[in-house]
């Protein structure tokens, strides 16, 4: 099935389960800025939703707390370990090309303008993410889904990618001969100005084009009235997922509290659709209510020697690619900063190469952890080092099962199931155990997330996380000073909410909530098979 915009329409089959799901992905939506507005009345609609269903204030995003990897693993329910987006700056060593998708325009310039739109509108879900989506599980159950503006759509039906209004643009900015073509995704699709399925009896009033001033068609109130057509049309499928992601950029410019009218206005629109819907008791009655973040955001100093970690000084000692740039000959490292979290590829991957490389980080103080896997530097290892400046190193790995009779000291099962075993310090990750329970302060579920990043086949060899406050940089890369950012393993980067309304009585929220639990929820109410389990580890079921 062919979707043009403009031309064709696709008809939803008629739901003949219990309950509809509606996903709501906030980009940046901190459980510091959301929890407080909701106890003090400042959200008014999602404030009805939490009176009515269930909220986990303190659900962990994933490692590294980056957009197009947290929404890849919302949207599959695993980490990149098996996902293979590994943030939005990666090296693919394999096919030796250099990924980047983060915000300076400069590199985008430097790739070619429409390379780097083909690679996040085609690619991104064509060809690199490896797992199987909410969407294809849902679809390929017999019902239908929609996904609107969300950046991870990988599906079974195909959408023809409209861009020839931007390709006039772009060629007068900087001809290329890199051409995007038509996209998989759910049977509904729309992508801001590029992808739009024609939905019969639909709101067809809005424009064709929103343009480059509304950000080509991905701003907020731009999803907002795409979902209002289609409830008004009741041609909401069995799932639908919105993505809204100004509060991101708005926090990125302002600092996430001062990003809050965004949310205000994500409230009013939510009202919007209570109406359309015959208020939030009706829309509860059809509908399953989700909505989360994909990672938080802390603020940045405003100072400049405060702010920036200039990783190129820090390892001055060791030839670098450019910014962008794949390696030559003689240069020995890679460095793909991710804002506040650091992946470096090595060529020659040997022991004292990657020690001396850690050391040298965390020579300056606003680098908080750095990390590789332990068989790096001796292959007699499994598991992974931590290691810190000040709260010392520790190597942790999984093993099957608890120990036969009095478990070691040094052994502990985390909430999930998954059993950890360490030496070290775990003050390294601010952990500590208790009734055998292995609990996280700083650093929420950290051994969990650090394994889901560097078992990432693509990502790097060695990874760093700053310290608040701090982001990585590399030469002219610009960072986010006195604004917000995120990326970090740090609970300031990686706390949401996941609140839940309208769900079947037999499903709940786990005691202690991930990102990568969203798709298996959503599946669980939609009684659809398979996918990822609930609330279970991912370390011993990577799936």
């Amino acid at each position: 099935m062919t979707a043009t915009p403009g031309a064709g329409e696709a008809r939803p089959q008629k739901f003949h389960g219990n309950k509809k799901v509606l996903l709501l992905v906030i980009d940046a939506l901190s459980a510091r800025i959301f929890v407080p507005a909701l106890r003090d009345g400042r959200l008014p609609n999602f404030q009805a939703l939490a009176e009515r269903g269930q909220l986990d204030p303190a659900c962990s995003a994933i490692f590294p707390s980056i957009t197009h990897a947290a929404l890849s693993s919302i949207a599959t329910g695993v980490y990149p370990q098996v996902h293979g987006i590994p943030g939005g700056y990666w090296f693919n060593v394999e096919q030796g090309e250099v990924v980047h998708y983060m915000g300076d325009l400069w590199i985008a310039l430097n790739q070619g303008v429409r390379q780097f739109f083909a690679d996040l509108v085609v690619r991104l879900n064509a060809e690199q993410i490896q797992a199987e989506t909410v969407f294809q599980y849902v679809e390929r159950a017999g019902n239908q889904a929609c996904s609107i503006h969300h950046l991870i759509y990988k599906g079974d039906v195909l959408h023809r990618v409209d861009v020839s209004w931007l390709a006039k643009l772009i060629d007068r900015v900087l001809p290329s001969k890199s051409g995007i073509a038509d996209v998989s995704g759910p049977t509904l699709l729309y992508l801001g100005d590029f992808i739009a399925t024609a939905i019969e009896q639909a709101d067809q009033t809005m424009p064709a084009i929103a343009g480059l001033s509304k950000y080509l068609g991905m701003e907020d109130r731009y999803a907002l009235e795409r979902l209002l057509a289609l409830a008004r049309a009741d041609a909401l499928p069995a799932l639908t997922v919105a993505y809204f992601l100004e509060n991101d950029d708005r926090s990125h410019l302002q600092g996430p509290a001062n990003a809050f009218p965004v949310l205000e206005a994500l409230d009013q629109g939510l009202g919007e659709l209570f109406e359309v819907c015959g208020g939030v008791e009706r829309l509860l009655e059809q509908f399953c209510v989700i909505v989360t973040g994909d990672h938080a955001q802390v603020d940045i100093s405003g100072d400049e020697e405060t702010a920036s970690i200039q990783v190129d000084k820090l390892l001055s000692a060791f030839r670098l690619p450019a910014p962008g740039a794949v390696w030559n000959d003689g240069e020995e490292l890679l460095v793909c900063p991710n804002m506040r979290a650091l992946q470096i590829y090595f060529k020659h991957p040997e022991a004292e190469m990657i020690e001396m490389v850690a050391g040298r980080l965390l020579a300056d103080e606003r680098v908080d952890l750095v990390m590789w896997r332990a068989a790096l530097t001796d292959p007699t290892q499994t598991g992974y080092i931590i290691s810190t400046r000040d709260r010392g190193r520790l190597h942790a790995w999984p093993v099957n099962g608890a120990s036969p009779g009095q478990p070691p000291s040094n052994q502990a099962t985390d909430f999930w199931g998954c059993t950890w075993r360490w030496q070290g310090d775990l003050s390294a990750i601010d952990a500590h155990v208790e009734d055998g329970v292995l609990v996280y302060g700083d650093y929420p579920n950290a051994l969990e997330r650090i394994a889901g990043a560097l078992e990432c086949p693509t990502g790097g060899r060695l990874w760093a996380s700053a310290m608040p406050g701090a982001e990585f940089s590399l030469g002219n890369t610009a960072i986010h000073r006195g604004g917000g950012s995120h990326g970090s393993l740090h609970h300031s980067d990686s706390v949401v909410p996941l609140l839940m309304a309208g769900a079947p009585d037999d499903v709940q929220l786990p005691a202690r909530t991930r990102s990568v639990d969203v798709t298996p929820l959503v599946l669980r109410i939609l009684k659809v098979d398979g996918g990822p389990p609930l609330g279970e580890s991912r370390v011993l079921r990577p799936c």
